[in-house]
């Protein structure tokens, strides 16, 4: 419950992430396209749209080079917050549980 709970959390709003895992975010993305936000310095509703353009897109309506833009995003969001988690002590990620939830 707290794991996935964590993970549904951070997948929706990533700003909630540590600083460090945006950066690495960030620097991924960067390797695999140049359209790139940053999360952490990027214009706020710049970033929010990113975020829901990652996250909430059917991908099946998508075509061509833009699909797979969004499908390598997703899967390194994906991918850092699965890092995140798992780097967490069973204390911390209790911790973070309760704040974003309470």
């Amino acid at each position: 419950m707290i794991i996935s709970g964590l993970f549904k959390a951070y997948y929706n709003n990533p700003k909630l992430l540590h600083k460090g895992t945006l950066r690495k975010i960030y620097v991924a993305m960067r390797q695999s396209t140049n359209e790139v936000i940053d999360f952490l310095e990027g214009d706020l509703e710049e970033v929010r749209n990113e975020i829901k353009r990652i996250v909430d897109t059917d991908l099946s309506k998508m075509e061509g080079n833009k699909k797979q833009e969004y499908i390598q995003k997703k899967k390194i969001l994906v991918r850092a917050i699965a890092d995140y988690i798992s780097g967490m002590t069973d204390s911390y990620a209790i911790n973070e549980y309760n704040e974003i939830y309470q």
